[in-house]
Order: C-alpha cells, then sequence, then structure tokens
C-alpha cells in the first residue's frame, strides 16, 4: 500500500512518499495535476531540499484596539475594531476582521487585575486571533462556515484519491497567500506579556503558527499545524514547504499561475 501524506494531525495526503518518479496526471479544476505515486518508506522517505524562508505579503492593517507593547505595558486606544471590506483589489487577501464593540473600560481594567494577580496564566486562543493576519475565521458574517465553506473529512480524504487530488490542488494553489500571513497584534501582544512573566503557556486551536512567528514559547496545537505533513505509510514528518517545493516541481505551469494569483512573482522565495 503506497504511503499517504496528510498535514500533521489534519485529514489531508496524497499517494507517495516524495518520490523520484511522477504517477499519472489527475484532472482537477480544468488542469492536470502530476502527483507522486511510487512509495519509498524509510529514513530517506522525506527527504527534499529546502528553501529559504521570507515572507511576502505585506503588513496588515491593525485595528485600533487595546494594545501590548513589547515591554509588556497595555497602551489602550479608544476606537473600536471595524469590519473590512471583503472585496480587495487585484492580487490582494481580503480581511476577515469581524465587526465589534469596543472593549469597556470596565472589563478591561477586570482584565488587567486578574493577570497581575495570577502571573503565569494558560491562555486559550481560536481563529479569532488571527482574523487580522487576513486569516478568516469560522462562524462570522464573512467566516468560511458562513460562507458555504465545507472542509473535506477524514474519511472522504482516505478514501478517494480524486479527493486527495482535489485536496492537495486546493491546498497548493492557496498556499503562497496564507505562507505570508504575519503575526498581528493580538500575538504580538500575548508573546510580550509571556516574555514578561505575566503568561504560562498558550493552547491554541490554530494551525497557522503565528503564535510561533510572533515569540511566543510553550504553545500547544490541539489541531496541529498545516506546517508539518506526515507521511500515513512511514510516520516520517516533513515541512510543508518541502511538500509545496515537491509539487510545484510536477505542476510548473499551476505553480506559475499560484504564484501570479498570489502576486509573488518571480523573486517569491518559499517560506
Amino acid at each position: 500500500m503506497p504511503g499517504e501524506w496528510a498535514f500533521m494531525a489534519r485529514a489531508s495526503a496524497w499517494r507517495g512518499c516524495l518520490p523520484s518518479s511522477t504517477g499519472p496526471a489527475v484532472r482537477v479544476a480544468g488542469r492536470d495535476w502530476g502527483f507522486p505515486t511510487r512509495p519509498h518508506h524509510g529514513p530517506g522517505c522525506c527527504s527534499s531540499s529546502t528553501s529559504q524562508a521570507r515572507h511576502v505579503a505585506s503588513s496588515t492593517s491593525m485595528w485600533q484596539q487595546d494594545r501590548v507593547l513589547a515591554d509588556g505595558a497595555f497602551v489602550p486606544t479608544p476606537s473600536p475594531p471595524v469590519a473590512s471590506p471583503l472585496a480587495p483589489a487585484h492580487g490582494r487577501v481580503p480581511s476577515f476582521v469581524p465587526a465589534a464593540p469596543p472593549v469597556a473600560p470596565a472589563a478591561l481594567q477586570a482584565l488587567e487585575d486578574f493577570v497581575a494577580a495570577h502571573p503565569g496564566v494558560l491562555v486559550v486562543t481560536g481563529a479569532g486571533v488571527s482574523t487580522e493576519s487576513r486569516i478568516p475565521d469560522y462562524r462570522s458574517p464573512a467566516g468560511a462556515y458562513s460562507t458555504g465553506f465545507k472542509p473535506m473529512t477524514h474519511q472522504q480524504f482516505m478514501g478517494s484519491a480524486a479527493a486527495r487530488a482535489r485536496y492537495w490542488a486546493r491546498s497548493f494553489a492557496g498556499w503562497y497567500r496564507y505562507a505570508g500571513v504575519r503575526p498581528n497584534a493580538a500575538h504580538e501582544g500575548l508573546a510580550a506579556l509571556q516574555r514578561r512573566g505575566w503568561l504560562g503557556g498558550i493552547l491554541t486551536q490554530n494551525v497557522d503558527r503565528l503564535h510561533h512567528a510572533a515569540g511566543s514559547g510553550d504553545v500547544l496545537e490541539l489541531h496541529g499545524t498545516t506546517h508539518a505533513v506526515r507521511c500515513m505509510g512511514c510516520g516520517a514528518v516533513t515541512p510543508r514547504v518541502q511538500t509545496q517545493a515537491r509539487l510545484a516541481e510536477l505542476n510548473p505551469e499551476v505553480d506559475a499561475l499560484a504564484r501570479a494569483l498570489a502576486g509573488a512573482g518571480e523573486g517569491y522565495e518559499d517560506p
């Protein structure tokens, strides 16, 4: 049985462990896609060339919100967050920040007092913490579930080669935008408070690794991460960027289109 590649702790894979040969093309979204098919298990199963990390997405604009500086100090600002337009210019990623009322001063003070009285508290974060980084949440008006997105189940993914091809085609095409996102004020503020000892670990439902990018330590990823891929055949793990590089090698025309749509251009390097 050929190996199955999957995002670690998420159901997504193709058949084969990064082999040197290419399997038959699969028709997805009007294009023929090449996917590795020959299994190759063992210590060298997941070897691949790596690329230097470089984010290409422009910095996102931040809410006017209560901020935490690098030294851990609170700096409140009066304006509430507002929803950003959902129709982006060509080559730009829309903002997915939902509208929200301002935080009441009394509530903010209560939170500050609680953290001050309980240094080392555990922080639990979810999709909402990453919307300022242009990653959509799930249940807000512009969220993934609210706009009709239906994630592929593990059973669907593992049970059909066509489903796996479709998943990886979508994942491949969207990677350049997704991999270019940066931590926002929430990630940076939590990292700053953690450095000062006010916060302990972070328990996150997110798979984007933006807490890590902001400098936080002791981060437990409840749902795994999209930045690592596990072979379902031999268990070997490889960075997601190596998976992207392999698929790009097999599908150069689609890779060029994906980069163009993401605004990456010729000089783009995988983050």
